[in-house]
């Protein structure tokens, strides 16, 4: 091959891997669309427990116990979906630091919430 023809060459190759690299952006956004949507339906899943201090027992895991705020992606990995929960102040109310995505076990996990009184 000429120079020139390697050139050619490496110009196609860049033009398909572009062409893909937009399919891959389109596919990741449609992606987070499907997650955000699943996060809000587990959210009205469990809308009784929302806002309120509960017991939440995982498979496997210890209990935690905190105030239920929503359902969100982690950011910590690229499919986990787990359970916010607000950290209890010494006073019982909600306090504004929640449990970390590293620490929270997947929504998969949950087997039982119990409100605390």
């Amino acid at each position: 091959m000429t120079e020139k023809e390697y050139e050619e060459a490496i110009a196609t190759q860049n033009a398909i891997i572009h062409s893909h690299e937009k399919e891959i952006r389109v596919a990741r956004s449609k992606k987070g669309e499907v997650t955000e949507a699943f996060c809000q339906s587990l959210s009205e899943r469990y809308a009784d427990f929302i806002g309120k201090k509960v017991e939440v027992e995982f498979n496997g895991y210890k209990p935690v116990v905190g105030f239920l705020i929503k359902f969100k992606k982690a950011y910590s990995c690229c499919e986990k979906i787990y359970p916010v929960i607000a950290k209890v102040k010494k006073d019982g109310t909600a306090s504004l630091n929640c449990y970390t995505d590293y620490n929270m076990p997947s929504y998969k996990f949950i087997s039982n919430i119990k409100i605390i009184e």
